[in-house]
């Protein structure tokens, strides 16, 4: 098997050779002969526009994992902040009730 790389596209080239179930009909060849080639070429502009495709996908996906993320830290601590910010408001209005009827 033969690759190349060209500008536009890449190729690969393979040898077929002779097999003995097909000396019945290529009576002059012999058993590894070469019968022939087959050429595959692959368009890189096509691979390109895929792989462009493929990283905006990929960073689209990226920015709404960076702005998903502290969004969903902030309601999580929030939620699990707010019975601590409710104990803070209840020891602040005792202290103040207790500044104002103890006496200095």
């Amino acid at each position: 098997m033969q690759k190349r790389r060209g500008q536009r596209h890449d190729s690969a080239t393979l040898a077929i050779t002779a097999e003995p179930f097909c000396l019945a009909c290529h009576t002059e060849a012999a058993v590894g002969d070469v019968l022939g080639e087959v050429t595959i070429r692959r368009d890189l502009a096509t691979d390109f526009a895929q792989w462009i495709e493929d990283m905006r996908l990929t960073g689209l996906l990226a920015l709404a994992k960076i702005v998903l993320h502290p969004v969903l830290l902030f309601l999580i601590l929030r939620a699990r902040l707010e019975p601590l910010l409710g104990l803070r408001r209840v020891v602040s209005n005792l202290t103040r009730a207790c500044a104002m009827s103890c006496p200095r």
